[in-house]
């Protein structure tokens, strides 16, 4: 049997898993789209990376949740406080 070997199309990580990449794609790109669903309509819906990484994290079972700003973030702390959540 020959063997061919070709070059790597991009560098070999040495660090990290592939459970790794959402996070990491969302602090590089948290707006871009990461991927899109087809819906039962027949129209499109998106999930940017910081949503897909906020799905992954809490499927893992980590709660977390991510906010476009620091102020959307402080409003969800008090609104939580105030529920007595």
């Amino acid at each position: 049997m020959k063997d061919n070997v070709v070059a790597p199309l991009a560098p070999v990580t040495t660090e990290g898993s592939l459970a790794d990449l959402p996070a990491r794609n969302a602090a590089e790109a948290p707006t871009e789209t990461a991927f899109s669903r087809k819906t039962p309509s027949g129209g499109w819906t998106h999930l940017t990376w910081s949503q897909f990484a906020e799905d992954v994290a809490v499927n893992r079972g980590i709660p977390v949740r991510i906010f476009a700003s620091v102020a959307e973030a402080e409003q969800w702390l008090r609104d939580r406080a105030g529920a007595g959540a």
